[in-house]
């Protein structure tokens, strides 16, 4: 895990075998030519070999290409939850005792993890019996369930260890001008007093972070069309220029940005 804050799975094989520039794609094998892994990258400055190489787990590569030739594209389970791996540092912060494990600061109020009885504060330590011990561990072993699936989850809430069967969902966020976007129910659009809108949950736009929105914005119009859900998004391709965005911040105030 190469950053414990960017919410990216950066789970890979390493490995000593040698593999260099053009390799990436081949077949990491194992002394008994059973397949591992798929080389893809390595650390270098040359461009050559140095000691180490990294490869996406065969695991992994099985269910994309499976997916892909099922559904056209990758399935995503999620828990419907939110934090971050746990540490020594922010479990200090916490004031909690364990330092390791994925550490729940929200739920989705309408997925698999909330109905199940997942609580904000909960640490999340398995998952079908394998020790999760920080955000790579979580969401590489989810990386190879689809929706649907139904996963073990192991954790500690208040130095008790509970076991809960949680039925993992499809992931309906997307991303849409460097920014992660979520459809909000009817309850949130309510309580914003506005009638439509998707909300921002993280963005790495460095146009938009300078302009002021930040997670927790509500896009409700593109180029003065009104955006009721994601899927309003797909009019919006690589081909149609945006001039504008009207957003609504977390205070309720309506904010047009204009684009040059």
């Amino acid at each position: 895990d190469l950053n414990d804050y960017d919410s990216k799975n950066q789970s890979f094989i390493q490995t000593d075998a040698a593999v260099n520039s053009g390799n990436s794609g081949g077949a990491l094998v194992n002394t008994n030519g059973d397949l591992i892994g798929i080389n893809t990258a390595i650390t270098s400055g040359t461009g050559g070999f140095v000691g180490y190489s990294f490869a996406v787990p065969s695991n992994v590569a099985r269910k994309i290409f499976e997916d892909i030739i099922e559904f056209r594209n990758v399935q995503k389970g999620l828990l419907g939850v939110t934090g971050f791996g746990l540490n020594s540092r922010t479990a200090n912060d916490l004031e909690i005792s364990y330092t390791e494990g994925f550490y729940v600061s929200d739920i989705e109020p309408t997925m698999g993890a909330a109905i199940a009885g997942v609580e904000k504060g909960d640490v999340i330590i398995s998952l079908d019996g394998i020790k999760i011990a920080k955000f790579s561990d979580l969401s590489g072993y989810l990386s190879t369930k689809r929706p649907g699936d139904v996963v073990s989850v192991g954790l500690m809430r208040k130095n008790n260890k509970l076991n809960l069967n949680v039925k993992l969902e499809k992931n309906e966020n997307v991303d849409f001008y460097g920014m992660q976007l979520k459809n909000m129910s009817n309850d949130e659009l309510n309580e914003m007093g506005i009638e439509n809108g998707i909300r921002v949950l993280n963005h790495r736009n460095n146009t938009l972070y300078r302009m002021g929105v930040t997670p927790g914005y509500i896009l409700i119009e593109i180029n003065g069309e009104k955006i009721s859900n994601t899927s309003d998004l797909s009019s919006f391709d690589g081909n149609v220029k945006i001039n504008q965005m009207t957003f609504i911040s977390p205070d309720g105030d309506r904010e047009r940005l204009i684009f040059e």
